[in-house]
């Protein structure tokens, strides 16, 4: 997936490399000598979160944090336009865009994402990963 800054806005500065260093090791920071692009999202409220002190004093990227930041930029600028997603004009209008025997054939397009037909079910399993998530985060922000 691409994506870029809309001309009136400079959001996101190169790509995102979150998943670049998915290595073991030293995951609590990202690795010396590489820079990760600075962005909205890294730059107002977490910044303070995103860049810290490491213990030899030198400025680094907390990494997990920096990824929650990204994620939430980027989930929220293509909102107000400020990031185009390459090729996403075709998901614009569900009503637009599904098959048109979709209500038909409902069972079988849930099916091949692996998603339930039951939305509560769907809804309890998401709530479920995502406590789960913020469960981790929080403990990281906390033992940082």
């Amino acid at each position: 997936m691409g994506y870029g800054a809309a001309a009136r806005h400079v959001a996101a500065r190169g790509p995102v490399p979150a998943a670049r260093w998915s290595s073991p090791g030293n995951t609590a920071y990202y690795p010396l000598g590489e820079t990760a692009p600075e962005h909205k999202g890294a730059l107002e409220g977490w910044a303070a979160l995103v860049y810290r002190t490491d213990t030899r004093g030198r400025r680094r990227v907390a990494r997990m944090v920096y990824e929650v930041a990204t994620f939430q930029t980027l989930r929220e600028q293509p909102r107000c336009k400020e990031i185009v997603v390459v090729g996403a004009d075709r998901w614009r209008n569900p009503d637009e865009d599904l098959p048109t025997d979709f209500e038909s054939r409902r069972a079988e397009h849930y099916r091949e994402p692996r998603k339930p037909l039951d939305p509560t079910e769907f809804r309890d399993s998401l709530r479920e990963e995502m406590t789960s998530a913020l469960a981790k985060l929080n403990d990281a922000l906390g033992a940082a």
